[in-house]
């Protein structure tokens, strides 16, 4: 009888652990991804102890600060994310320096590119939760590189994350 029950225990918690596995694939394509110049990207860390998307929000001058980025350390294309200077409501933001200052952002490689007043895009925010510190959208923008005339275009980006405020 003992023998049974111990079998039993052992199938409970084998169901246990396969039904609160079975969505994860390693690219947390729930959270955080996009297409980079066409090719599908998602955040990853081979790291358990890190999470490869970070989202921050903060209050400064009486405005809220938010930024998102994944990050995916054996890609060449290690960081995508965006920076919106005042987040109020659930609506669109464009990404361009002027008149917002809100900037999208890519590194490839070691080059990094930024959106900027010619190089554009939108983040579009469908649910932004105060209280429990969770917010989901979708986002597209071209940046430029930095340091060149080399421009990357980020399309058919997504988030549904928890964001830390600080």
């Amino acid at each position: 009888m003992k023998n049974n029950f111990n079998k039993i225990v052992w199938l409970v918690v084998l169901i246990i652990f396969f039904y609160a596995c079975k969505d994860f694939d390693g690219t947390r394509e729930k959270e955080f991804g996009c297409k980079v110049n066409g090719q599908k990207w998602n955040p990853f860390s081979d790291d358990f102890k890190f999470n490869p998307v970070e989202a921050h929000s903060y209050i400064y001058s009486g405005r809220r600060i938010f930024y998102i980025d994944g990050y995916n350390s054996p890609s060449n294309i290690k960081i995508v994310g965006f920076f919106i200077s005042d987040l109020t409501t659930a609506k669109d933001y464009p990404l361009t320096l002027s008149p917002s200052n809100n900037v999208g952002s890519i590194k490839i490689g070691d080059n990094e590119y930024k959106t900027d007043n010619v190089n554009i895009g939108t983040v579009s925010i469908y649910k932004l939760d105060t209280v429990h510190q969770k917010i989901s959208g979708v986002f597209s923008f071209k940046a430029k590189m930095v340091d060149g005339n080399i421009t990357a275009n980020v399309t058919e980006g997504y988030f549904d994350v928890k964001y830390k405020p600080y």
